[in-house]
């Protein structure tokens, strides 16, 4: 049972005094008590505050781990999606790299094999330069054979053609 917080004898007595009569007295020292008991708070009403209170704080509480759960969970599928994503660029890097070493060793390859080229080719040029050379030399010297023969040969018929005139 909820009490007013205030002596309604003492206030009826103080009105008596005052001038009002005993059912003037009793009549606002009722009102005085209704009007206090409905703004005085009382252990009922701080115990349902405190329950509803408490309610309320475990309801946000259960919502705060809720969200803090599937946090978690999102966080994780992101690292997850990230580490992924990590490995993915990883195998694509060594898989990057294993093709520049493929085409470093091929180009390396194929620059050796034209530099062999080029010495051959470079070889059997110089080659046939000098064969080329020894051809015109023999060419030159078989001509200048040829004309010395002829200058001998006209030199033998002047020689016979002198000799035979004598």
């Amino acid at each position: 049972m909820a009490t007013t917080g205030f002596d309604t004898l003492k206030v009826s007595q103080d009105l008596k005094a005052a001038g009002f009569n005993e059912a003037q007295a009793g009549a606002i020292v009722r009102s005085m008590a209704g009007a206090f008991r409905e703004m005085i708070v009382t252990k009922s009403d701080i115990d349902q505050l405190q329950a509803s209170t408490t309610a309320e704080f475990g309801a946000v509480r259960t919502e705060i781990d809720r969200l803090q759960a599937s946090t978690k969970s999102e966080f994780g599928a992101v690292r997850t999606d990230f580490d992924r994503l990590r490995a993915s660029t990883k195998s694509e890097f060594a898989s990057v790299r294993t093709e520049i070493d493929k085409l470093r060793t091929s180009t390396t390859a194929e620059f050796s094999a034209i530099r062999t080229d080029f010495a051959g080719l470079q070889a059997s040029t110089r080659a046939d330069i000098a064969n080329l050379k020894a051809e015109v030399f023999r060419a030159l010297w078989i001509q200048g054979a040829g004309i010395i023969g002829i200058h001998l040969a006209i030199g033998g018929l002047l020689f016979a053609a002198i000799r035979f005139l004598d």
